[in-house]
């Protein structure tokens, strides 16, 4: 279930804009879920910490792939039509920066085991 996550259809301008609003918001509502979980009042109401922690992999992992989607086109259009607020677009700039360093990291690491391999034969 690690790759887990709500489809969303990307293939318009709006259709990204909707589905990272829609990621967004459920990352708010699973991350507030998670901090009542102790809570005695919301205890029964929210389902157990194992379930809270697996919608929080699927939300998290929806949220990755809406931000995929976005391009600074689409975000630039999205400020200029005030089509998202200035919260939706700071994350969405963050979550870009931080995708893109995760991305270059990931490339690092698979070009120096694709190097130690060349050792081994």
């Amino acid at each position: 279930m690690s790759d887990a996550h709500i489809f969303f259809n990307s293939d318009t301008f709006d259709e990204r804009i909707k589905a990272w609003k829609t990621a967004l918001q459920a990352k708010r509502n699973i991350d507030k879920s998670l901090e009542l979980q102790n809570d005695p009042e919301w205890k029964d109401r929210l389902g157990t910490k194992e379930e809270l922690e697996a919608a929080h992999t699927i939300i998290r992992n929806s949220l990755d792939k809406a931000g995929y989607a976005l391009t600074t086109q689409d975000m630039q259009h999205a400020r200029k039509h005030e089509l998202l607020n200035a919260q939706e677009l700071q994350a969405a700039h963050t979550y870009q920066a931080k995708s893109k360093l995760k991305s270059f990291r990931k490339g690092r690491e698979e070009r120096s085991r694709d190097r130690g391999n060349d050792f081994e034969r």
